[in-house]
């Protein structure tokens, strides 16, 4: 009976709705005003989803789900004209969609959209002969979208990851990708082998992403426009172009094109085999390359330029450090920093300057409450961005050795700074300038980070969770032999050690492997 509904109620307030057509059974729950949508591997989701209500919540039950391309862009499932829609699942390891290698696109993200989420779900490709696949995406023709959120997905095996597009006059805003896994993308030439892809949207975040052996850009922001509001943030890129496919060494893993108002900050990017951050003009249209700001980026094992820009003009640079491959392949060029045009062959007169010159050398740079907090030669600054307006601790440091920024360390927006030095911790109220300390041997410590609610320390083998409140009193520690680097994504520890590269659970300081036995 197609176009039917059986109607019943449940457990009072809530109502269990079956819609019966030809191709599918679903379950429908409505609980206020947010309906519940539960699906198996047996139906048609993309049915499902075209005929979303404004304000449902799809649900995908454990499965795989093989899907084929459909009209009209060859994707598996089409979204538009909708409001309020979330695709989500309840285990993203268990919960598969499977691209058959003809499909173009796994979810079509097209015009009229205000509210859309997919989150927690693994979506997988099937390479051809010619892979073409993108995960998530569409054509610039797509228009009218708002408030967009990718989220907890491992994506696998396509041609890109996430790519968030539209045309010049288009509108895309207001979107967050953040904590997802992107893994191995396909293909060398313009257009593949993206990780993340950005053109023409304004208000994005994109966040605490694990990208690993992309082939052309882990990520790619391209022609956002004066006051488009990019932030590329807390992001970690293992190995890009690990294979070195790509013969353009200068595609870099995170870059910056024909864009202005951009902002890429406390980025991890480990053994690049391509440079690794670049900011370049355009070079076509002559479009504005201005408002570019890299902040507290760390580039390690960088095989090529670490840090690339070639707009004839100089950029805002903070506390960005880089260290090189001790035998790169290619030693011409491999630099920290160049403003060589490398394609062209000519010098350009562009540069990498301080926001202010007391920052020159800064040390340790930490976010808080929306301002940043900067360390220079034990000087704390307390700085407001883009005005760069700054207050100064009048405690000066000795020997720091890092320091990091918890929003609510002692309760409900109760932010604090926490320094390590080498003879104890402090915590420093920027309200006021209060501190209270704790002393302690840190003179060993090497990296100091934050997950969980806790202050986490790397020294020697060793690694150390410290309390908010107690100060290290009560520290737990964990034996982590031969760790190259560590870095905060979410809710966990990312570490490569001897044994491999591992996600570290912040409170029990406990791993699970993800990585190589080599640590990649």
């Amino acid at each position: 009976m197609p176009g039917s509904a059986a109607v019943r109620k449940y457990r009072g307030s809530v109502t269990i709705v079956s819609i019966l057509t030809c191709s599918f059974v679903s379950t429908l729950q409505v609980t206020g005003e947010t309906k519940f949508v539960e699906v198996t591997p047996a139906q048609d989701l993309a049915v499902i989803v075209q005929r979303a209500a404004p304000d449902t919540t799809i649900v995908l039950g454990r499965g795989t789900y093989q899907l084929k391309p459909r009209p009209p862009h060859g994707q598996a499932v089409l979204i538009e004209n909708k409001r309020n829609l979330v695709l989500t699942s309840s285990d993203a390891e268990k919960t598969r969609i499977e691209l058959s290698p003809d499909t173009k696109f796994g979810f079509y993200i097209s015009s009229k959209i205000d509210g859309l989420t997919i989150q927690n779900l693994t979506i997988r490709g099937k390479p051809g002969p010619d892979p073409n696949t993108t995960a998530i995406g569409n054509y610039t023709g797509t228009t009218d979208v708002r408030r967009v959120q990718f989220s907890g997905l491992r994506l696998e095996q396509v041609t890109v990851g996430v790519s968030v597009s539209t045309s010049v006059t288009g509108v895309y805003q207001d979107v967050v990708i953040r904590d997802n896994t992107i893994v191995r993308t396909i293909g060398t030439a313009a257009g593949r082998g993206y990780g993340i892809h950005l053109e023409n949207v304004k208000n994005v975040k994109v966040a605490s992403n694990v990208i690993e052996e992309a082939t052309r850009h882990s990520v790619y922001v391209a022609r956002s426009t004066p006051g488009s509001n990019i932030r590329i943030q807390n992001n970690l890129i293992i190995n890009h172009n690990l294979e070195e496919k790509q013969p353009r060494w200068y595609a870099a893993a995170l870059a910056c094109a024909r864009a202005s108002d951009v902002t890429l900050s406390d980025n991890l990017i480990v053994d690049p085999r391509a440079v690794a951050i670049s900011v370049e003009p355009d070079g076509i249209l002559a479009r504005p390359t201005e408002h570019i700001q890299l902040i507290n980026n760390r580039v390690l094992g960088a095989h090529y330029v670490g840090i690339w820009v070639v707009t004839g003009k100089p950029c805002l640079g903070l506390a960005n450090n880089v260290t090189l491959n001790p035998d790169p392949a290619h030693p011409e060029w491999c630099r920290k920093v160049s403003f060589f045009d490398y394609p062209s062959g000519k010098p350009t007169t562009s540069s990498l300057v301080e926001p202010h010159v007391r920052w020159k050398g800064a040390s340790h740079v930490t976010e808080l409450g929306g301002r940043l907090f900067v360390m220079t030669d034990g000087v704390l600054d307390m700085v407001t961005p883009r005005s760069w307006v700054y207050d100064t601790c009048p405690q000066r440091w000795d020997d720091v050795r890092g320091m990091v920024g918890l929003e609510n360390a002692l309760g409900k927006s109760e932010g604090r700074l926490y320094i390590v030095t080498g003879t104890g911790v402090a915590e420093v109220n920027p309200a006021g300038w209060d501190i209270r300390s704790n002393q302690a041997d840190w003179t060993d410590a090497r990296f100091v980070t934050t997950a969980g609610g806790y202050i986490h320390v790397l020294r020697g083998d060793e690694l150390s969770r410290l309390s908010p409140r107690s100060l290290g009193r009560d520290s737990k520690t964990a034996p982590w032999a031969g760790i190259r680097w560590i870095c905060s994504m979410g809710d966990h520890l990312y570490l490569a050690s001897a044994r491999g590269r591992f996600r570290v659970d912040p409170t029990t300081l406990e791993g699970v492997q993800v990585g190589t036995p080599d640590g990649r």
